[in-house]
């Protein structure tokens, strides 16, 4: 089992959750993220979304800050990663709706 990180000590709260959402790209990144095997991606090009790199590395740093994804290490990889478990722990149903309406 990874180590807990600090990035897991991140609230979640409907507030910064539903802010981070109103963007349609932030809510791309989650729709690929849940599309995706183990819900993680280790690259940008994985979201397939129609912003330049650096706006998605601002997109993805909204959702690490609101506590929606985390980065995890795997050897020289780093992947950003769904925090599933927590989501439906503090807004159950939440990813449902993503996942249909995506």
């Amino acid at each position: 089992m990874p180590p807990v990180s600090p990035e897991n000590t991140i609230e979640i709260t409907l507030d910064t959750t539903l802010k981070a959402l109103a963007n349609p790209v932030r809510r791309q990144v989650v729709t690929a993220l849940l599309e995706t095997p183990g819900n993680q991606v280790s690259s940008c090009a994985a979201f397939n979304v129609s912003v330049s790199r650096s706006t998605l590395t601002q997109h993805l740093r909204v959702l690490h800050e609101s506590g929606i994804v985390e980065t995890v290490d795997h050897g020289n990889r780093v992947f950003v990663a769904l925090r599933c478990a927590a989501i439906e722990q503090q807004l159950p149903g939440l990813l449902d709706v993503i996942r249909h309406a995506g």
